[in-house]
């Protein structure tokens, strides 16, 4: 029968879940608190399961001692505490009824506790299978030397196994371990079984002493497992301190990096913006620069078409002279000279308007330069007009062919002739 078990470190109690339709011997149960080396036990229902509880204070399982390499000594210790609980329980009738299954089997300083298992027709497979399980799963160092063989060679060859023959096998090998390695002999006292019969039991300094050597390779253990739990769990926290200061890093970085990109897009931005400004500028100098130079050329322009036509009159001018007609009387009075001077004293002027008070003594002077003809009022009283226009005292007014000239209301006409 398969046994499904688990183990409670905390309350120090190992228990053995029951299948659906087992049946116990509850007569038997009673037994496992008046025989030394069973674990009391008793029937417990949890979460709708029946459980056997069995009480194993601090002992270790079997199977913890069987995952690290055995000497052959501390194998001799084993099996003499093994097989010394054994008599007593083989005594009482029970070994067949025990669990073989290291992970059942508990060692302490107290000595050893076997789980007796009080199912209607359950067979643990009694001493025989528990040292073939010990053999099959634990690891043994010196083996080349062959210690090992007679263990091997006695569970092969015997069909009865006896716990009696077996602890003296090993007694035997013990007093012939180099070094003087002692294993101390089996001394028993009679103690009346619930069958009947005498019990062989221990003595106690014997039980203790052995039970403290396998529990110290026990405390060895445990040490160094707590060892390497310490050093697992500063490795742990030292991998959690690392990667969380590999993220606080990485986030700080990822930070900086956003920090970076964000300035360097900020001074992206301000670049474009001035390169924008900087262009949009160019251009307005430039747009200035045309249109100005635009106004330079049409005024250059202006002053050549100018200077042209100026030159175009002044070509005609060179060939046609200029007259002053008389409009009362049809007159043609001929300009010739540089300066004809017109007013009201025959002796101060060139040309004579008499008998019209109105008239300045020196009323005005056309001027003949190069091409042209200018007119100059000399601050007469009353004025000169140009088409109807007074023009301003002291400054020269070019004529032009047809202009009509009023000195004060003496009227005439300017002409060009060839």
């Amino acid at each position: 029968m398969e046994l499904q078990c688990r183990m409670n470190r905390e309350t120090g109690v190992f228990s053995i879940i029951l299948q659906p339709g087992v049946m116990l011997d509850f007569q038997k149960l009673s037994i496992t608190e008046r025989i030394p080396g069973l674990a009391p036990c008793r029937v417990e229902i949890r979460e709708e399961l029946r459980f056997l509880d069995y009480y194993v204070a601090q002992g270790r399982p079997l199977s913890e001692l069987l995952r690290r390499p055995m000497a052959r000594e501390a194998f001799l210790a084993l099996g003499q505490q093994l097989t010394t609980a054994g008599l007593v329980l083989e005594s009482a009738g029970i070994s067949q009824e025990l669990s073989a299954e290291p992970e059942t089997i508990f060692l302490s300083e107290r000595g050893v506790l076997f789980c007796y298992i009080p199912i209607e027709g359950y067979k643990g497979g009694g001493f025989r299978r528990l040292f073939q399980q010990i053999l099959a799963r634990g690891s043994f160092s010196g083996v080349e030397s062959g210690w090992l063989q007679p263990i091997r060679q006695y569970l092969q060859t015997h069909t009865v196994f006896s716990v009696k023959e077996f602890q003296g096998l090993l007694q035997t090998m013990g007093n012939r371990t180099a070094g003087g390695y002692y294993v101390p002999q089996a001394a028993s006292i009679g103690q009346t079984s619930a069958k009947g019969g005498t019990v062989l039991i221990s003595d106690a300094v014997q039980f203790r002493n052995q039970a403290a050597a396998v529990a110290a390779d026990f405390k060895i253990e445990e040490a160094r497992q707590a060892e390497e739990a310490r050093k697992a769990e500063e490795a742990r926290q030292a991998e959690e301190a690392r990667k969380t200061e590999e993220a606080r890093q990485a986030e700080e970085a990822r930070k900086a990096e956003e920090v970076r990109q964000a300035e360097e897009a900020r001074k992206a931005e301000e670049a474009r913006r001035a390169e924008e400004a900087r262009k949009a500028e160019e251009a307005r100098q430039a747009e200035e620069a045309r249109k100005a130079e635009e106004v330079r050329q049409a005024e250059e322009a202006r002053k050549a078409e100018e200077a042209r036509q100026a030159e175009e009159a002044r070509k005609v001018a060179v060939q046609k002279k200029g007259f002053l007609i008389y409009s009362q009387t049809g007159e043609k009075i001929p300009l010739e000279g540089p300066v004809v001077r017109i007013g009201k004293r025959k002796d101060s002027v060139d040309y004579c308007i008499s008998g019209n008070p109105a008239v300045s003594r020196h009323h005005a002077d056309i001027l003949h330069r190069e091409d042209a003809y200018f007119l100059v009022d000399r601050n007469s009283l009353n004025k000169t007009y140009v088409n109807g226009k007074e023009i301003e005292p002291q400054k020269e007014i070019r004529l032009g062919s047809q202009d009509r000239i009023s000195f004060a209301d003496e009227i005439f006409v300017f002409v060009l002739e060839d």
